[in-house]
């Protein structure tokens, strides 16, 4: 069936079926890096479609992104995928069809047994790795956040998931995630260049997995120096955020000792 024709049945065969009360949903990993070098960025989906015991045959993400920040030079697709037919297209300079803006499309799909491999089973996968190369004239502190389209591309791809027999398709929700130059500010675990509460609830989603698959952070997230990342992390960013108590101090500073006359004598 068309790809076009069953984005066009998106309105029937979701919003007006049960299957729609399962979320699916794309998300990127971001990373950061100097002028001049390589950076990976991981593009996550999660598939629920209707529910057990389905999976999933073709996926079309396409994304955009600041090319005077960073260029596309490689998309590599997840291990669960490596055996379909890749579609993925690089469009750097927006010539590929409109928008006429830089765009990558992670694409793949597979006609299953007896023709092609088998469809992936409902769950969290990685979609695909796609290596940015941040240009030599970045300033320090340019970011490119990347996005994503519903269309792209001539002939054109679409946002969405299509499960085994071909026929549903699912609009995924989705998240950003950007490439920047220069190290993360520690506890800016969502990597927007801030730390602030998104930080915590970042922090508190990864580690209760609420939901399931919530991604790892990407800037440094044991604020508090114990060697491990969990809700204490998460709370120490909402109290340095709000300064509950005041003078709550910033991710990963040092323990302050206590006053002289406040600390306790040793026999």
């Amino acid at each position: 069936m068309n790809r076009k024709l069953l984005i066009m049945l998106l309105a029937v065969c979701v919003s007006g079926s049960a299957q729609s009360q399962f979320t699916d949903s794309v998300w990127i990993v971001g990373g950061n890096g100097e002028e001049g070098e390589l950076v990976s960025v991981e593009v996550w989906l999660q598939f629920n479609g209707a529910g057990p015991p389905d999976s999933i045959a073709l996926f079309d993400i396409p994304l955009t992104y600041d090319a005077t920040v960073c260029t596309v030079e490689t998309i590599t697709l997840g291990p669960d995928f490596s055996a379909w037919l890749d579609k993925s297209r690089i469009d750097n300079t927006g010539a590929q069809g409109p928008p006429a803006i830089s765009k990558i499309g992670v694409s793949t799909f597979t006609f299953g047994p007896p023709i092609g491999p088998a469809p992936v089973e409902r769950g969290t996968h990685l979609a695909a790795t796609v290596d940015f190369r941040i240009l030599d004239t970045a300033a320090p502190g340019d970011s490119s956040c990347i996005d994503t389209l519903m269309q792209a591309f001539s002939v054109p791809i679409y946002l969405g998931f299509v499960e085994k027999s071909g026929w549903v398709t699912y609009a995924p929700a989705f998240s950003t995630g950007c490439v920047r130059l220069g190290a993360f500010a520690c506890g800016d675990c969502s990597g927007d260049g801030f730390v602030n509460f998104g930080d915590a609830l970042y922090v508190k989603n990864y580690y209760y997995q609420t939901p399931p698959g919530s991604p790892p952070p990407i800037g440094q997230a044991d604020v508090n120096l114990d060697g491990h990342v969990n809700f204490a992390d998460a709370l120490y960013i909402k109290n340095y955020y709000y300064q509950t108590p005041p003078g709550s101090p910033a991710p990963c500073e040092p323990p302050k000792a206590a006053p002289f006359g406040e600390r306790r004598m040793e026999k």
